[in-house]
């Protein structure tokens, strides 16, 4: 064996066994951040799902069994199908999106519908601006990028909050990403409390991803 040969081999030996710890320690992060979530959300009064993608990968996913009344984040999955279409397409993410009047369908709950009857409305593919306290929460202040979708039910017979959600995405300094779900159903805390559950499982994930990264 040649002894450039020799250290090409060292090289890749060494780049391998590297990669193999990076491997091993991001998932002792990610066992020991399944663990704690499961902690927190035992405690709550509440069943609660937690399903999270980093870089693209299935990580985790708490109560997964579990059927989640999905409210307003099933819009989440709409948007993604519209993304998917303007990349098919080239277009923009800014591209403008008129709402006709034909759109709006009657008798179905609609408060854009209702804000604007006549239709004649643009909206672009803005950030949600509603439930600060859940998935937003530990973001505030940094440098990390969110879009994330809220979805929001009432109180069934019980005096429960049917469902209280928050699905979207991360994208951290450095590129690393992820993509996080919490579902809150039957929650028999106070709207601000069950808001402050998200917030919670939210500050976990990302202290843990921007640990590990």
């Amino acid at each position: 064996m040649s002894l450039l040969t020799m250290k090409i081999s060292r090289i890749f030996l060494s780049l391998f066994f590297s990669l193999v710890v990076a491997v091993a320690t991001a998932q002792v992060g990610m066992d020991s951040l399944k663990r704690e979530l499961q902690r927190e959300i035992k405690s709550y009064p509440a069943t609660v799902g937690v399903a999270l993608i980093v870089n693209g990968r299935d990580t985790l996913a708490l109560n997964n069994e579990v059927q989640y009344p999905m409210m307003s984040v099933f819009k989440f999955h709409q948007a993604l199908a519209v993304a998917d279409y303007l990349q098919r397409n080239q277009m923009s993410f800014d591209t403008p999106l008129a709402v006709q009047k034909a759109d709006l369908k009657e008798n179905t709950y609609s408060p854009l519908r209702d804000k604007y009857p006549q239709g004649g409305v643009t909206k672009t593919v803005t950030a949600c601006t509603t439930g600060t306290a859940r998935l937003p929460y530990p973001l505030q202040g940094t440098e990390a990028v969110l879009g994330h979708k809220t979805g929001t039910g009432d109180r069934n017979e019980r005096g429960e909050y049917i469902g209280i959600n928050d699905i979207g995405f991360v994208l951290l300094p450095g590129g690393n990403r992820y993509v996080i779900a919490v579902l809150v159903k039957d929650s028999r805390a106070s709207y601000e409390e069950t808001e402050a559950m998200i917030g919670r499982v939210s500050e976990i994930v990302y202290k843990y991803i921007k640990h590990l990264f």
